[in-house]
């Protein structure tokens, strides 16, 4: 299946999500503070030189996509100068800083391709300006992840609260993803600190979760054979007799509350989970090979459930180029709307 499909699915299917969440209008003009963090961002983290480049922003402050009872501060800039321009967004949950990104990839010019070391020296430098515009001291093991990764040329490395996993893209950009342990094992996307720098260097994204999302329990009560012995019966409804069960595997992950189902009203409050997926021998209704059940692992109750289907034919040859679509679960769901939106989103802004 292609990367970019697969990206275009989620962007499309993020879009759509955040549009229906923006129909509140704006609820305060943000404050001047913010405005200037930004600008001190984009010096002293994304690396643009504020004294040459004139600095255009403009700034919006809505009820969160994600959870509404929080409030998200958007700041679009345009940095110019007579070589070009760059567009940039960044985002503030509560006054927190959540992502960073840049639409352009022209800093740095003349300058060739960086080696995987020269963008690994690149990503240090943007942590050591974020963690001192920002006092987030847990990006300290960050650092000496990163050099241990510089010194080893290993793409994952670890201590016994963070781990650090590198990612070379297709394009040469570098993805340098910073997790905070739960309960000292376990690893989320949505306790991250992920960067990523071009090819030529330039800081195209940056992304912090650790300030905005939080783990509310860390009490597991369902084993992964539970997990599967719940999810069974819905497996074994949607076949009706027509299918067969080829397969079935329980994943471990921390989810956030993307449906309100916990009671607690935060989408930013973390809670375990098992994702069971099983598959089919023969696509069945929807043309679905599989179908997953997603189960919160401290009460055991089914958060979501439903199959996942394919567009076009389901069997022969050009099957596994076909776009999933997965049509309940909240697990994928919250994947798609938080991450597509904060690494390739342009938020609609307000300029003031």
């Amino acid at each position: 299946m292609k990367k970019e499909a697969v990206l275009c699915l989620c962007l499309c299917t993020a879009l759509i999500l955040v549009s229906l969440a923006r129909a509140s209008s704006v609820v305060s003009t943000p404050s001047a503070e913010i405005k200037s963090v930004a600008a001190q961002f984009l010096a002293q983290v994304a690396g643009f030189n504020t004294s040459q480049y004139q600095e255009v922003l403009s700034t919006s402050t809505e009820p969160s996509v994600i959870s509404p009872t929080h409030v998200e501060t958007c700041v679009s800039a345009t940095v110019s100068s007579e070589y070009g321009g760059a567009d940039a967004e960044l985002s503030f949950i509560d006054g927190n800083f959540w992502f960073y990104h840049s639409s352009s990839l022209w800093g740095n010019l003349g300058a060739g391709e960086q080696s995987f070391n020269d963008s690994l020296r690149t990503i240090a430098t943007v942590v050591d300006g974020y963690e001192s515009l920002f006092n987030a001291s847990y990006c300290s093991d960050f650092a000496e992840l990163l050099s241990t990764a510089l010194q080893t040329q290993q793409l994952s490395v670890e201590n016994g609260n963070f781990s650090l996993q590198v990612q070379q893209l297709q394009n040469g950009s570098l993805w340098a993803t910073y997790y905070s342990k739960i309960d000292d094992q376990y690893t989320t996307a949505f306790r991250s600190v992920q960067i990523i720098v071009s090819a030529r260097g330039a800081v195209t994204d940056v992304s912090d979760s650790m300030m905005i999302y939080h783990v509310a329990t860390t009490d597991i009560t369902v084993s992964e054979e539970q997990a599967i012995t719940l999810a069974e019966p819905y497996i074994k409804a949607f076949a009706q007799n027509q299918q067969s069960v080829t397969a079935i595997k329980a994943t471990f992950e921390y989810s956030p509350d993307l449906l309100n189902q916990r009671g607690d009203g935060d989408s930013y409050t973390l809670y375990p989970a098992w994702l069971v997926q099983a598959t089919y021998d023969k696509p069945g209704e929807y043309n679905a090979t599989s179908y997953n059940v997603f189960i919160w692992a401290d009460n055991g109750k089914i958060a979501s459930n439903g199959p996942v289907a394919f567009f076009g034919p389901a069997s022969g040859t050009n099957a596994q180029a076909n776009l999933p679509l997965l049509l309940t679960p909240a697990a994928v769901i919250v994947f798609v709307l938080t991450f597509a939106v904060y690494l390739h989103r342009k938020p609609k802004v307000r300029r003031k």
